[in-house]
């Protein structure tokens, strides 16, 4: 037999908090203040759940939580969204910033060649500028 160690979530709803194995083993089983070995009864009081096997949750990429029905012995998995790690954050972040610097040196290249573009255009103004001048010196 595996014990559930629960918490009671409502009437007919346990969260299980903890498995063991062996509960009722004489020499890893579950003891009482005095070392002696606790009966099925006894464990069954402290909130302790007796069940035959138990059931794998979906892969399904979320986080399964176990219940049990602490009346009936029922089974079950709730789903739901796993915490991001560590490395999918830093992953996020990261591509964040890849999309962020793209943009700059964008940006940063457009304000380059309106930059050149304006030279262009000064240097024709002063070119106009020093043509007019010299016509009207010849005069």
């Amino acid at each position: 037999m595996i014990l559930l160690w629960t918490q009671e979530v409502s009437e007919g709803k346990a969260t299980v908090v903890g498995v063991n194995y062996m509960p009722l083993d004489p020499v890893y089983g579950i003891k009482d203040g005095n070392g002696n070995l606790m009966t099925k009864e006894a464990i069954e009081k402290l909130g302790g759940v007796f069940v035959e096997s138990i059931p794998q949750p979906e892969p399904n990429g979320k986080m399964g939580i176990h219940f049990v029905n602490p009346q009936t012995g029922e089974q079950w998995y709730e789903y739901e969204e796993r915490p991001k790690t560590e490395m999918e954050i830093l992953k996020e972040e990261l591509a964040a910033v890849k999309a962020e610097n793209k943009e700059l040196k964008l940006a940063i290249a457009e304000s380059v060649e309106a930059q050149q573009q304006d030279k262009i255009e000064n240097q024709l103004a002063v070119a106009e500028l020093a043509e007019i001048v010299a016509t009207k010196e010849v005069l």
